[in-house]
């Protein structure tokens, strides 16, 4: 099973998620809305990628080290399965 970190946090009123593993980001007005566009937007990726025949995330970089450290200064963490992958969210104060 695929493990995703993702860090999210307020900018300006609006949720982000951003996954740490590979450079994908999605938002949303609320912390349930930016997990539900993250799936999609994870989803999304990996049916290009098979509709191109390639691996999927193969052609995504990591994030910039900014949503690492983020990740690392949070303390509310949960973790859940989404589509057989595990992602921990990591909710930035």
């Amino acid at each position: 099973m695929k493990k995703l970190s993702v860090v999210v946090f307020l900018d300006h009123e609006v949720f982000i998620a951003q996954c740490l593993e590979h450079d994908l980001c999605t938002q949303g007005t609320s912390l349930q809305e930016v997990k539900e566009s993250f799936a999609r937007v994870k989803n999304g990726h990996r049916q290009v990628a098979m509709m191109l025949r390639q691996e999927p995330w193969i052609s995504l970089q990591k994030a910039p080290q900014r949503y690492w450290d983020l990740f690392d200064e949070t303390t509310d963490r949960t973790t859940e399965e989404i589509d057989g992958e595990e992602i921990t969210w990591g909710v930035h104060d």
